[in-house]
């Protein structure tokens, strides 16, 4: 065998070691990820939603809008909550000293 042949032949070789490697790496992902898909799907099952109650499982109420009109004064967030020293006003709103 000739120095080429055997050159080639290593490089061959090294290829292959390579290959096989990068597909044992590529195994131990797709095992790692089929586990936490199946415990996902295990935790759906049992009720867990991360994504409807957030990570703690609590209910958070909806804030109320900031410029949500007071139906018994005809206020404004700002002037119901400031009176006349509101800086702001967002109409519609009943304030006197508009």
């Amino acid at each position: 065998m000739t120095n080429a042949e055997r050159i080639a032949q290593l490089e061959k070789e090294l290829a292959d070691a390579k290959a096989a490697l990068e597909l044992e790496a590529m195994q131990k992902q797709i095992a790692t990820l089929t586990a936490t898909v199946e415990r996902l799907v295990t935790d759906r099952g049992r009720g867990y939603n991360t994504n409807k109650y957030g990570r703690n499982g609590r209910h958070r109420s909806n804030s109320r809008s900031r410029t949500r009109v007071n139906e018994n004064k005809g206020l404004c967030y700002y002037h119901d909550t400031f009176g006349e020293k509101a800086r702001k006003c967002h109409q519609p709103c009943n304030y006197s000293g508009n």
